[in-house]
């Protein structure tokens, strides 16, 4: 796999002897070992932090992340709203139609609420059928408008074949702290 390349120009024209060249390689092998486990890292940190069907943060993130942010509005006295889902029935849904459609409810739903969402809020997959959203500066009128999106965006898609297409819907809560009412 070509990590990157190593271009060397002298003026002084057959500077270059072999010994430049295995020596060269040696250092190019070296970096190559470094920039590969520097892409590990990075990906390894990546899974730590996100949900694998979803692509949404854990819930481990999602806690470190909210007690930041938390801490961040009680400081400069900023709304934060808390939107918490869960997809209705879906146990039904992972009976009667297998767990390979189930993740396909799970993809869907997490695709239509991230699409309702700002790049400031933070979405986590909570639980099996549960999803988290924090919405920093966001006081309770701005929370329903996220969550009445999120409701109708879910309830519009049907998944599944044409014979037998699955509607779903989501149980919506919205929690807010807000510095007014501390």
């Amino acid at each position: 796999k070509l990590l990157g390349f190593i271009n060397l120009d002298a003026a002084t024209p057959f500077f270059f002897r072999a010994d430049h060249m295995y020596r060269l390689q040696a250092i190019a092998n070296q970096a190559a070992v470094a920039i590969r486990n520097a892409q590990l890292y990075e990906e390894m940190e990546h899974l730590a932090i996100t949900d694998s069907l979803t692509g949404l943060y854990n819930r481990r993130y999602f806690f470190e992340f909210a007690r930041k942010e938390i801490a961040q509005s009680k400081r400069y006295r900023k709304d934060l709203s808390m939107v918490m889902m869960d997809i209705d029935h879906f146990k039904r849904v992972n009976d009667r139609f297998g767990h390979q459609i189930g993740d396909q409810v799970l993809e869907n739903v997490a695709k239509i609420c991230q699409s309702a969402l700002r790049t400031a809020d933070i979405m986590c997959r909570f639980g099996g059928e549960e999803f988290m959203v924090l919405l920093p500066e966001t006081d309770r009128q701005g929370a329903r408008v996220v969550a009445d999106k999120i409701g109708h965006g879910v309830a519009a898609v049907e998944i599944g074949d044409e014979g037998e297409p699955i509607r779903i819907g989501v149980s919506i809560g919205i929690g807010e702290w807000s510095p007014g009412r501390s």
